[in-house]
């Protein structure tokens, strides 16, 4: 307060230390990294009259370095994961007020755009790596003020994944983790206020997906202790009783239908 600002805090676990300031006082730029390697790009520098800018500044725990200049510029928020030498971008705000479903990815030198959301969305958070990452909340032209679609990114393409309990945007997100099968929604703007909702996010390629019966033909002859073999679309069944003390020799071929 009242403005803008390029003030820089370092947290060791217990406390908050104040160090080198940006080089440009920013507001809801995106950020990825770690403490000694951080990168920060887009974001806006005026109050009065939204100035959406492309600078990139890169941290090494002790300076600020400018670095690639990005593709689009907008504000970005939790929508960006990643390292500082492979950081990615997903969506944001342009201005005054428009979505993007614009992705780039930075390469610790330069930015690429490659593959688009599969909706322009803004508000949106993100964690994992680059070659696995997760985007989930935000608005969409579809769904304001909140969605709660989330995908999953492979460093190529987006593939839709559960939908989150609550819809979300603008909130923070654990940009730590592994890869796409966990993430972590922290507060942020809800259906109509803030909230302190939290969300988690699991996905195991171990899981067990539950499956569903569906009812197929008739057999013409009911009975039970058939022997039987073949697929679904190629059944044969034969044998078996009828009733308690009659057996039966028809022999029955099923075609999925």
């Amino acid at each position: 307060a009242p403005g803008w600002t390029g003030v820089t805090e370092e947290y060791n676990g217990a406390a908050w230390t104040t160090v080198t300031a940006m080089p440009l006082a920013n507001y809801q730029g995106g950020c990825a990294g770690i403490q000694t390697a951080a990168v920060i790009t887009g974001g806006n520098t005026s109050a009065s009259h939204p100035d959406v800018v492309t600078t990139t500044y890169e941290y090494d725990g002790t300076n600020w370095t400018a670095g690639g200049v990005l593709g689009t510029g907008r504000t970005i928020q939790a929508g960006m994961t990643g390292l500082q030498a492979a950081a990615v971008v997903f969506g944001g705000n342009l201005y005054p007020s428009a979505r993007t479903d614009k992705v780039e990815e930075y390469n610790g030198t330069s930015w690429s755009e490659v593959t688009a959301l599969p909706i322009a969305t803004r508000g949106n958070m993100a964690s994992g790596p680059q070659t696995s990452a997760l985007t989930f909340g935000g608005n969409t032209p579809t769904a304001t003020p909140g969605t709660t679609t989330a995908f999953t990114y492979d460093g190529t393409n987006f593939t839709a994944t559960a939908a989150m309990g609550a819809a979300i945007q603008e909130g923070g997100s654990a940009k730590a983790a592994s890869d796409n099968s966990t993430g972590l929604q922290m507060s942020g703007y809800g259906a109509s206020t803030y909230t302190a909702v939290s969300q988690e996010y699991t996905s195991s390629a171990n899981a067990i997906t539950a499956g569903a019966w569906a009812s197929g033909g008739s057999m013409t002859q009911p009975g039970s202790g058939k022997s039987a073999t073949g697929t679904q679309t190629a059944g044969l069944a034969w044998g078996g009783y009828v009733t308690s003390s009659t057996q039966t020799q028809v022999t029955e071929e099923y075609n999925g239908t």
